[in-house]
């Protein structure tokens, strides 16, 4: 008797379709002294805001990914405003929901460690991929600058 094999296996390409989709996109967010009322958004990776749909939204929430995040602590450092920034690598696929939680504690750490620096804070904020991918620091300031973050 010959064994069928099954070519199409919805929940092995679903996952890479949504990768595809999401290749280009990010969620953001941003908190400064100014607006602290901020929300995630899901942004393109030049700074556009974009409309989020049942498909993109169930696509982000609903599978896990390996996430790239770049944390970022807006400051005043000898009277100009400047980003600094770190890369938080993870080497597991999570859920949004799970990576939330993981940022805040990793985002208040890096609070922390500039802090003892006595840089003088005026925001905080994140741009997270997906797509394992790497942030440049000038993309990341491209984005935050035309989000209007600092």
């Amino acid at each position: 008797m010959k064994k069928r094999n099954k070519k199409y296996n919805p929940l092995k390409v679903i996952p890479f379709e949504n990768e595809k989709t999401l290749k280009h996109m990010a969620v953001s967010f941003f908190a400064t002294d100014k607006d602290s009322n901020q929300t995630p958004m899901l942004i393109d990776l030049k700074g556009n805001t974009i409309g989020i749909t049942k498909k993109l939204a169930n696509a982000i929430q609903m599978h896990p990914y390996k996430w790239s995040v770049m944390l970022c602590v807006f400051c005043i450092e000898k009277g100009e405003a400047r980003i600094k920034m770190e890369l938080a690598a993870y080497n597991k696929r999570d859920y949004q929901r799970n990576l939330l939680v993981e940022l805040n504690d990793l985002h208040q750490a890096y609070v922390a460690k500039l802090q003892k620096l006595n840089v003088k804070l005026t925001g905080v904020g994140w741009v997270a991929s997906p797509v394992c991918r790497d942030f440049s620091e000038d993309e990341v300031g491209n984005i935050f600058t035309k989000l209007n973050a600092f």
